[in-house]
């Protein structure tokens, strides 16, 4: 069978060699030649060297919007180029993974098997297909869907926006003010405080119907106290988002538990970690405004 291969790495020049022994290779698909080691000299890549050893043409392109594979199939093996999609739609793209699919699909798979002590693994060929699921007989489902989720955040903005009316008409920043400034006394006691607030809010709250609900009161608060408008929003996101990762009920926590098919204790255990490094990040942040800042100055 007439076939062409798309490799760079070594992984991929052992399966351009052994495709060779056994079909043949109507030219080597790589990426160009880059600097490399300590002299950053230009040099091939090892899917190269091997295609040259071998007597096996290759093409090295810039880009492959234009690509014309001019054979039924390729096979891929450690590439390193995303394909486009026309290409995809030329010939058969063949891609050779080192691993049994699900278990360890993400980046270096044999390394990754080595360090769990995995006793063994294998490998997955995977087809690469442009999906088109949607038909022209859908869209109308597809738009009266669409629709109803769009009148649905229409209606959280005309409620948010009537409440933001009335709480201002009413004076509630005021009085939420005046009933805070006896124990917060400038803006660290507030930032403070608002950090607490926005954690259990992130924890139980989307970030959508926080931001619509929840920004227009403290906004006139924090003037009081003379914190930025703009710290205090990157501020507003960055604990929210923290929120969504505080046991018990941080919604991203459950996300990945489900996502993952893991116990959601087990997913606590590993996001702790995480969510050391985020709560001091989120810290710096909130009592560094310099930081938020510096651009704007």
């Amino acid at each position: 069978m007439k076939l062409a291969v798309a490799a760079t790495a070594p992984l991929g020049a052992d399966v351009l060699e052994r495709l060779a022994s056994r079909h043949e290779v109507a030219y080597l698909l790589t990426r160009p030649d880059r600097p490399r080691g300590r002299g950053r000299k230009l040099a091939p890549p090892p899917a190269k060297e091997t295609a040259e050893r071998l007597g096996i043409e290759v093409r090295q392109p810039e880009r492959l919007d234009d690509f014309d594979p001019e054979v039924r199939a390729v096979v891929v093996a450690a590439y390193g180029v995303l394909i486009p999609e026309p290409v995809l739609e030329r010939a058969l793209w063949l891609n050779v993974h080192p691993s049994l699919l699900p278990r360890w699909r993400g980046a270096a798979p044999i390394e990754r098997a080595l360090m769990a002590g995995d006793e063994e693994t294998g490998v997955t060929i995977i087809e690469l297909v442009v999906l088109r699921e949607v038909r022209w007989r859908d869209l109308p489902g597809i738009m009266r869907e669409s629709m109803v989720l769009v009148g649905a955040i229409f209606i959280i903005l005309g409620v948010s926006l009537a409440s933001t009316s009335y709480m201002i008409d009413a004076g509630v920043p005021q009085k939420l003010f005046e009933s805070v400034s006896s124990f917060v006394t400038g803006p660290r006691s507030f930032l403070l405080v608002l950090l607490v607030f926005l954690l259990i809010l992130g924890a139980i709250l989307d970030i959508f119907s926080a931001t619509v609900l929840v920004v227009p009161l403290i906004l006139p608060i924090a003037a009081q106290y003379g914190v930025n408008p703009v710290h205090l929003g990157i501020v507003f996101i960055a604990t929210m988002e923290l929120g969504y990762l505080m046991p018990p009920v941080g919604l991203n926590l459950f996300i990945a538990s489900h996502r993952f098919d893991k116990p959601i204790t087990s997913i606590y255990l590993a996001t702790q970690p995480f969510l050391i490094v985020a709560i001091i990040a989120v810290a710096i942040i909130a009592f560094w405004p310099g930081l938020s800042l510096l651009l704007l100055h």
